[in-house]
């Protein structure tokens, strides 16, 4: 399978957070070229939330409760994203 599944399960022994799009091509992150199974006015803005949201909280420090929600998970950003997490065994 070519959904990173296997890089999300070797990453494991680190905390992690994986974000796929549900019918997505690579261009649906890049946007760079259409993707057929997903339209970019979709995916283009779903990717800046998520990059945007990652930027606050990594290079600003914000702990925003908004913006980890959106980093975790539990606000649905799309229906069209899958967030999945592992959290390190310490």
């Amino acid at each position: 399978s070519n959904d990173g599944t296997g890089l999300f399960a070797r990453a494991a022994a680190a905390s992690f957070t994986w974000v796929s799009f549900v019918g997505g091509c690579h261009e649906s992150f890049t946007g760079t070229l259409t993707c057929p199974t997903l339209p970019l006015e979709e995916s283009l803005p779903t990717t800046a939330t998520y990059a945007i949201a990652f930027a606050e909280r990594h290079v600003l420090g914000s702990e925003d409760p908004g913006v980890l929600a959106i980093l975790d998970g539990s606000t649905e950003v799309s229906t069209h994203v899958v967030v999945s997490r592992t959290e390190r065994a310490e």
